[in-house]
């Protein structure tokens, strides 16, 4: 089992453009499956999508829509299949180097991908994260910029019905605020926020359809079963790609598959998508080695595994006198010192004020900072870790940079001098450092084939056919939760490849 809970919910699906969808309710064993001999069998399938996630799922729903066939080869099982389950976790193959992070805790191989376990934090990146700021790779600039993504976050929040009204404090601009309200009134804490000079707000929320149940959409639950049965979709789990058969070209020909017992099949398509998540995507790219890719595919730079990040913070907590006890659980979160801290020449940071009704006069502050995408920071093939087919694991390695380093001190710093407009004296650390489990970055996008690894279209660099969705792609790794940035990035994807870019 994960170190993070399973969350399940049980709501009506989010795909209205499917027949039905809206009239009944569904549950995760409705959910219909593909044999994978009947897959391999096919010679008509437009795109096969590795992953079964926000990204795999978001960009099915725009093929199907598009009258696309598509098959979704899921390594994970479904979550009531306590045996695959277990299987499935056997493919864990993984090892840390540097730091000490949790990598097998930090992934969820199975079907609907991590929102099994995610908060629902749906918030989009700030402009400012596309433009060139100081953690910026020089070389390297995001190659789009908000205007671009802006139409695909809306669709990416009605994919994911995000709700949150107005917000008051720094975000990105949008024409018309999202529906609904926030999930939990903060209006206590806004106003404690506001003697220490900072805007608050509840992050907007990807909520189930049902709007009885207080929970994140769940894609195994939520989306998935009535995606299964379009008649235009095969969904194949315990279905683990491998490799690539690569033509002339670079042209992806089939991917080659294994199932659980280790028995292999090649599954045939005109278009292939990754969307596994960002360490098993370049774990899969380097293993598909090739006469024309010796050090895997998309990687004559280089620069495949290497710039990965993540999203660390530490908590602190402290009394604030006179205060009077919190109605329920809050919290509020700004960017605001994002844009004064790059302009000193550093990497971002986000903060978030916690309440409690059990813990009266007391807050705990949230300290995130923005890491800076450093070569050194690498997904690599391991030389001493198998999984369960006895193929190579991966390695990550992961250390803080010098400016990472500044950044905790500036940081904390800032969250000190808040306290101490609160009135607070002794301020202690709250735990040890934790991470928001979102893997950036390892494939990144960009438009020089000599310093990315995918193009501005999500094209793997040197092929025809092959693409990577998800935050793999990600060149920097900004501050807000991904998931909706990922989700907007599949539907751009699937624009491209039903022909209306």
């Amino acid at each position: 089992m994960k170190r993070r809970e399973f969350l399940f919910g049980t709501a009506g699906s989010l795909l209205l453009a499917l027949a039905g969808c809206a009239r009944r309710k569904w549950s995760a064993e409705d959910t219909r499956f593909a044999v994978l001999e009947d897959v391999a069998g096919r010679s008509d399938i437009d795109v096969c999508i590795i992953g079964s996630g926000p990204a795999g799922s978001a960009l099915a729903i725009d093929l199907l829509n598009a009258g696309k066939r598509v098959v979704i080869l899921e390594s994970g099982s479904a979550f009531l299949d306590t045996v695959g389950t277990a299987r499935a976790q056997k493919l864990d193959a993984y090892e840390t180097i540097g730091l000490d992070y949790p990598l097998a805790d930090t992934r969820v191989r199975a079907v609907g991908g991590t929102t099994a376990v995610w908060t629902g934090r749906a918030p989009r990146m700030l402009p400012a994260d596309f433009e060139p700021h100081p953690l910026t790779p020089p070389e390297n600039p995001w190659p789009f910029g908000y205007e671009e993504l802006k139409p695909y976050y809306r669709r990416a929040e009605q994919t994911l019905h995000v709700v949150g009204g107005p917000s008051r404090g720094e975000r990105a601009p949008r024409e018309e605020e999202l529906p609904g309200t926030p999930l939990i009134d903060i209006a206590e804490m806004r106003a404690l926020a506001k003697r220490a000079g900072l805007t608050v707000d509840f992050p907007p929320f990807a909520h189930a359809p049902d709007p009885a149940r207080s929970e994140p959409v769940r894609f195994a639950r939520d989306v998935i079963p009535a995606l299964s049965r379009h008649r235009n979709l095969a969904l194949v789990s315990g279905a683990t790609v491998v490799g690539f058969d690569i033509g002339p070209f670079g042209r992806a020909v089939a991917a080659h598959v294994k199932t659980y017992s280790g028995i292999q099949h090649e599954v045939r398509a005109r278009s292939f998508v990754i969307a596994c998540g960002a360490v098993e995507s370049a774990r899969l790219l380097l293993r598909a080695r090739t006469a024309a890719f010796p050090r895997g595919l998309g990687n004559r730079s280089g620069a495949l595994g290497r710039f990965f990040m993540e999203h660390p913070y530490r908590q602190f907590k402290a009394p604030v006198p006179g205060i009077p006890p919190f109605s329920r659980w809050q919290v509020g979160r700004t960017y605001e010192y994002c844009a004064p801290l790059r302009a000193e020449g550093s990497g971002g940071i986000a903060l978030a004020l916690y309440g409690r009704p059990k813990a009266p006069e007391e807050i705990t502050i949230k300290l995130g900072i923005e890491m800076r995408p450093d070569p050194d920071n690498r997904i690599a093939l391991s030389d001493r870790v198998t999984d369960g087919f006895g193929d190579v694991g991966a390695a990550l390695h992961l250390r803080f940079t010098d400016q990472d380093a500044r950044l905790w001190e500036r940081g904390e710093g800032i969250v000190r001098s808040l306290f101490a407009r609160l009135g607070s004296g002794t301020i202690l650390p709250e735990g040890d450092m934790g991470w928001q489990h979102h893997h950036l970055g390892g494939a990144r996008t960009g438009l020089d084939p000599a310093h990315s690894v995918v193009d501005p279209g999500l094209r793997v660099h040197g092929t025809e056919n092959l693409y990577v969705a998800g935050s793999a792609v990600f060149v920097t790794g900004a501050l807000p939760n991904p998931t909706l940035t990922i989700v907007a990035l599949a539907h751009r994807l699937g624009d491209r490849l039903r022909g209306t870019d």
